[in-house]
């Protein structure tokens, strides 16, 4: 493998794993603040590094959308040979085996490199419309920007940074089922009393309870009142529930907007960290460069009902399935949120990255 692969700068990835580990701690910090004011024995404070393990926990499992557009087809070795050209050269300058070749049957130019959980190859996918507009040289550092990403293993890295964002959904979730636990005594008693109530935490619905109603199994005396009581409780949990529901999902956007913000920080320094080893590793930054404006271009022109079907592949696309044209048109808290989930880093700075290399790879040919 190329020397110059090797020695791309650590720091800024490194800065945003640091970023992304200090919010592990944040968060075990006030937990661990909020346990020592409290004061109980039977809970000590150090049970407040409970997040470390959780986001931990949660990275391991990962989080990432894999969903495969429906208009995608297996690249052609005839049809397609420009592509299996241009994929096998990159592999061998790489040292990789050929990826797997899919073709995303959309005007929108695009690729994205897809990792399997199962020891399976990578899935390199590519768009019709990226393989109309760009030229055999631009095809190959895109090629390659994907290659780099596979080098990095960028899919799990990001599945992982992305999942330690999502523990603080896992504890209020398992309230929220406890809670609605508490509704099936009342289902179970108002059956007996031959209501056909069911819950959503049984397997049994109520189609068939209207197919099989249940019969009356106790006295009437009893039964009204048994009913009224389930009737009671069954409404207060329903209010406990809603008030719950309500109180995670505000509680949970403001507690997961750190976590996902530092992972996305991470992924735009893996895109630049990407566009840095293509350029090294192909000789041609002002190709990448090219490909690049081509590519962002194309998304101003794409059909829309491509770009939302394709909207779960944005994290790990070379450039966001979205239209830059229409980014100024948020409103104050559509920019706010889009500003943290910014998964690449702005087009202008990657342009200015690669123009330095450009700059760096003729000053040292001249010598």
């Amino acid at each position: 493998m190329d020397v110059r692969f090797k020695q791309a700068p650590i720091w800024p990835v490194l800065g945003a794993w640091l970023l992304l580990v200090a919010t592990w701690f944040g968060y075990a910090a006030v937990c661990c603040l909020i346990l020592h004011v409290i004061g109980v024995w039977w809970l000590p404070w150090w049970l407040g590094f409970t997040p470390v393990a959780l986001a931990i926990a949660a990275g391991w499992m990962g989080w990432s959308d894999k969903t495969v557009p429906a208009t995608v087809t297996p690249a052609d070795d005839h049809e397609d040979a420009r592509l299996y050209a241009v994929v096998e050269r990159v592999a061998a300058l790489f040292g990789r085996d050929v990826p797997s070749m899919m073709v995303i049957e959309t005007d929108a130019p695009n690729s994205v490199v897809l990792e399997p959980d199962d020891a399976a190859r990578p899935t390199l996918y590519v768009s019709r419309g990226l393989l109309e507009r760009l030229d055999n040289e631009q095809l190959q550092t895109v090629v390659a920007h994907e290659f780099a990403h596979m080098t990095h293993r960028d899919a799990k890295v990001l599945a992982f940074a992305r999942g330690t964002a999502m523990w603080v959904v896992v504890l209020p979730t398992l309230l929220f089922v406890a809670i609605s636990y508490l509704e099936v005594p009342c289902c179970i008693v108002a059956r007996c009393c031959g209501r056909p109530w069911s819950s959503s935490s049984e397997r049994i619905t109520e189609a068939d309870l209207k197919e099989h109603p249940p019969r009356r199994r106790l006295p009437l005396m009893l039964a009204v009142p048994l009913l009224v009581a389930a009737w009671l409780v069954r409404v207060a949990v329903w209010i406990v529930l809603l008030t719950v529901g309500v109180a995670m999902l505000l509680a949970g956007f403001v507690l997961m907007l750190p976590g996902f913000a530092a992972a996305n920080r991470l992924a735009r320094r893996r895109e630049l960290a990407a566009d840095r080893a293509a350029a090294d590793m192909t000789g041609a930054p002002a190709t990448l460069a090219a490909a690049l404006g081509t590519i962002e271009g194309g998304m101003h022109t794409a059909p829309s009902a491509d770009l939302r079907s394709l909207a779960s592949m944005s994290p790990l696309a070379i450039v966001p399935f979205a239209r830059p044209a229409e980014e100024g048109h948020d409103d104050w808290m559509d920019r706010r949120l889009a500003w943290a989930n910014r998964t690449h880093p702005p087009m202008h700075r990657r342009m200015d990255q690669l123009a330095r290399l450009s700059r760096r790879m003729g000053a040292g040919a001249s010598r």
